[in-house]
């Protein structure tokens, strides 16, 4: 199947409330079976997007891990996600909320 995306879309998706300097990734992700563009700002954020045929919606917005253009993105299906950047740092983003993560057990 292929999706095809409109940049006006995206622009629409920024004027959302969510910023995007560039796109970084596309991922589906088989436990939601939803696709998301992932993208980015050269500050720093990495913006989640929710793709469809009709249009793109924005999902989530990590931010504070960053401070320069991310140029890599993994996406693993246990809700992690792992984000490198031009400011040489590793981040590692959880989809999880905050306190089941910290209840889990290594």
């Amino acid at each position: 199947v292929c999706v095809c995306v409109c940049v006006a879309s995206l622009v629409s998706a920024s004027a959302q409330g969510l910023p995007m300097d560039y796109m970084v990734d596309c991922v589906f992700d088989v436990h939601s079976r939803r696709l998301f563009l992932i993208g980015g700002t050269h500050a720093g954020q990495l913006q989640l997007f929710h793709v469809n045929q009709a249009s793109i919606t924005p999902a989530a917005s990590l931010s504070g891990g960053h401070t320069a253009t991310i140029r890599a993105v993994s996406w693993s299906q246990d809700g992690t996600i792992v984000s490198g950047s031009e400011d040489s740092s590793l981040c590692l983003w959880s989809a999880k909320p905050k306190e089941q993560a910290m209840n889990e057990e290594p």
